[in-house]
């Protein structure tokens, strides 16, 4: 018999020092989903900028390549921008998206477990915990997509296309701090609702495709690799097919934030009805959803497997 075992058989001291307190445990536990959270993010910004960098570009109104299909924007910027004007503006984005999907993934896992562990139904659950991942996720969001798309929009002419930070700079000294924060409105308008429907349509997916597959979730091997990947890729597709008219309005509004205007919704959805009519609103409609599919099943993927190897459940 251990010490221990002899100190809580004769004092009846329970040996609270062999197991973690829970504050210290659920921090871990946080930590490790951020830390899976950001490398899968991280991934996904690298495969989909390309995509991004077009969605920018025929969604922005002061663009010259709105009028432009996907692949016709696309060869365009191949054309006048080289190679590397497919990647303007990925420094923003990548480390914004390792927060975000970190935030993303820890927020909902951290607000699932504390519904669950109070009683309340799963998918009651898991729509709560959507909903709050998605308007912590704003705040990262929002001024890391104004300098990404500022970035974007700028073909090299100016000194604000040598870093993120310098950028970010000349905004602030130009219009001020509420450079960085247009779009707010817009952006909560879009993420709270579909970053809910994002990862509730992943749980339902991941069930179906594993099914499918004949796999038990949670197992390893291929198949299961591949039913994480496509669930991942069916819920990151319908989530921003859903978020696309919000986006064109979170787009052109920090691009306008960007000038130093400062548009409501209600302004900017008329400029854009104004400039388009109703088919305006799904402006990027294609590059957002077509990016979407491969990003979201490498990230998906990449989180599941993370989270195994740190030996951390995954509720999602």
């Amino acid at each position: 018999m251990a010490y221990w075992e002899d100190a809580t058989a004769c004092n009846d001291v329970s040996p609270v020092f062999l197991s973690p307190k829970p504050e210290s445990s659920q921090a871990l536990m946080v930590i490790k989903d951020l830390t899976a959270g950001s490398i899968a993010g991280m991934a996904g910004v690298v495969v989909g900028h390309p995509l991004d960098i077009v969605k920018t570009r025929v969604q922005a109104t002061t663009s010259s390549m709105r009028s432009l299909s996907t692949l016709g924007c696309l060869r365009m910027i191949l054309q006048r921008e080289g190679a590397q004007g497919m990647w303007r503006g990925i420094g923003p984005p990548t480390f914004a998206v390792a927060w975000w999907q970190g935030t993303v993934f820890a927020s909902y896992e951290l607000t699932f477990n504390k519904l669950s562990s109070a009683n309340v139904d799963e998918d009651a659950a898991r729509l709560c915990a959507g909903l709050v991942s998605g308007a912590a996720s704003c705040f990262i969001t929002v001024p890391t997509d104004a300098v990404k798309i500022k970035l974007q929009l700028d073909r090299g002419a100016t000194e604000s296309a040598k870093s993120s930070w310098c950028c970010a700079r000349q905004m602030v000294a130009r219009s001020g701090i509420s450079s960085l924060f247009g779009g707010m409105s817009s952006c909560l308008w879009r993420d709270v609702p579909t970053v809910a429907l994002y990862l509730s349509a992943y749980s339902k997916a991941k069930d179906v495709c594993f099914m499918l597959a004949g796999q038990e979730v949670g197992s390893d091997g291929w198949r299961a690799m591949a039913a994480e990947s496509l669930a991942g890729g069916i819920a990151g597709s319908l989530s921003w097919a859903a978020a696309t008219p919000l986006d064109v309005v979170k787009t052109v509004q920090q691009e306008a934030a960007a000038e130093g205007q400062k548009l409501n919704l209600g302004q900017v959805c008329r400029k854009i009805y104004h400039l388009d009519g109703m088919k305006g609103f799904l402006r990027g409609f294609g590059p957002l959803v077509i990016r979407a599919f491969p990003v979201n099943a490498l990230t998906f993927v990449m989180y599941e497997r993370i989270k195994q190897m740190l030996g951390v459940a995954s509720n999602l």
